[in-house]
């Protein structure tokens, strides 16, 4: 089994634990970053290669209404959302879960754990012992 198959399996499993009521929000940002990540790997295959897969993962998820979750000092987590535009009104393409930065661009391409780790990296840490 390849690499590319392997995360498909992964992403497939974490979307199908979202369809259920009350997913964590974990569940649902890992999701958002698994599905980011098998779309992009798609695209080496072709713009139709994203669409199908897209689609695939939207049926692991029947009946969700479009939702958008706000998280403590987190990104905006997105259920079913399936437009999606910058501020410029260019359209940003959507998949079932998404997680997007509350950066002032909120670019859905930018994973939110970059501000996780540029607030860490600007804390001062102390060595232990």
């Amino acid at each position: 089994m390849t690499v590319q198959e392997r995360l498909w399996e992964l992403t497939t499993s974490v979307t199908t634990l979202c369809a259920g009521l009350g997913a964590p929000t974990g569940v649902l940002q890992a999701a958002a970053g698994l599905q980011e990540l098998v779309c992009r790997l798609a695209e080496a295959e072709g713009p139709d290669a994203v669409i199908d897969w897209t689609a695939e993962l939207n049926r692991l998820q029947p009946g969700l209404a479009p939702q958008i979750r706000v998280t403590p000092d987190g990104p905006y987590l997105l259920t079913g959302v399936t437009t999606l535009y910058t501020h410029l009104g260019e359209p940003v393409p959507t998949r079932p879960q998404m997680s997007l930065c509350r950066c002032a661009s909120l670019r859905p391409s930018r994973p939110a754990t970059v501000h996780a780790r540029e607030r860490a990296s600007s804390v001062t840490r102390i060595p232990a012992g």
